[in-house]
């Protein structure tokens, strides 16, 4: 069954919601989260709102560069490790702001 205090519940509190999420859109260009591919061969940086801010590959490990393959398989991993890590730092931050409200334990999931 619908519950409808839940709602009316929420829409008094849709100011306090705007404003945590403006706080949270301003904060996401500060996390960021770094991964790393193949024993430290490739390294990822991403920040809170999953762009990649920075990429390293560590040419001194001999052969890298002639296995591009490989090489490309490992980029694909450190940029997804990475964006992962700031997801999960993006989530604990809206449930330090959002955890408190009645039906935002829903979004969070």
């Amino acid at each position: 069954m619908f519950n409808f205090g839940n709602i009316a519940g929420m829409m008094g509190m849709l100011p306090k919601i705007k404003e945590n999420m403006q706080q949270l859109q301003d904060e996401m260009k500060f996390i960021s989260a770094e991964a790393a591919s193949g024993g430290g061969i490739v390294t990822a940086k991403v920040n809170g709102k999953l762009e990649l801010i920075d990429l390293k590959i560590n040419r001194d490990i001999p052969g890298v560069a002639d296995d591009l393959d490989m090489l490309e398989d490992l980029v694909k991993a450190a940029v997804n490790m990475a964006a992962q890590k700031a997801q999960e730092q993006v989530r604990a931050r809206m449930a330090g702001k959002f955890g408190d409200m009645p039906g935002m334990d829903q979004l969070l999931r």
